[in-house]
């Protein structure tokens, strides 16, 4: 394997701004809904989090038929092998 220690070209450091920036940016919003993520740094665990239970109330009402079984036809579909 052929190693170049010439400095990245301004091309590469745009892409890498932005790689770097979608992280942030993912890693911030799963932070904001809790969402599971695990930090690691040499080989240690250096942080965790957890999902935040409760984060959507209000934003939506369950029927209060949510529990009733599916009709045939639709029930049928998770059965078929068409899928």
């Amino acid at each position: 394997m052929n190693v170049s220690h010439n400095p990245p070209s301004a091309q590469a450091l745009t892409i890498l701004s932005a790689l770097q920036s979608a992280v942030t940016k993912t890693l911030e919003t799963k932070r904001r809904l809790g969402h599971y993520a695990v930090f690691w740094k040499n080989g240690d665990i250096i942080e965790k989090h957890f999902t935040k239970f409760g984060i959507m109330e209000g934003e939506f009402i369950v029927p209060d038929n949510f529990d009733n079984p599916l009709p045939k036809d639709i029930e049928n579909e998770f059965y078929s092998a068409n899928l």
